[in-house]
């Protein structure tokens, strides 16, 4: 199904069962995909973006802020589920990231393995 499809029989798709999840899923699959709304051929496309995070991780690795971050393998094209829009790139999360530490946010009182923050 596309956004003119769904559009064109919105009114018979929302009475059905079920009908919100599944309309917020099939939402954010297109947005995910590229293709909730026109692609703007002015925007940056995801290399430049790329290389100035890599920059960044690089300038911080030097200065010793952050530490040197093991290699991840490429991404191989079987195990791609979509094609991207033009300008859009397949990435690790980890190129993008300094780091990810599941399950902590600024606004929990401790940090992974730690003490209570301001315990004495």
């Amino acid at each position: 199904m596309n956004r003119e499809l769904l559009l064109a029989h919105f009114d018979r798709i929302s009475d059905a069962p079920d009908a919100i999840p599944r309309l917020r899923r099939f939402v954010l699959d297109l947005a995910v995909r590229g293709k909730l709304v026109e692609q703007d051929p002015k925007d940056e496309p995801a290399s430049e973006l790329l290389k100035r995070i890599r920059s960044k991780k690089a300038l911080l690795e030097k200065q010793g802020k952050i530490s040197s971050p093991t290699p991840l393998p490429a991404i191989p094209d079987d195990v791609l589920p979509f094609t991207l829009p033009s300008g859009w790139l397949w990435v690790r999360f980890g190129e993008l990231v300094e780091a990810a530490d599941a399950g902590w946010s600024p606004k929990a009182k401790t940090f992974p393995g730690q003490a209570t923050i301001g315990a004495s």
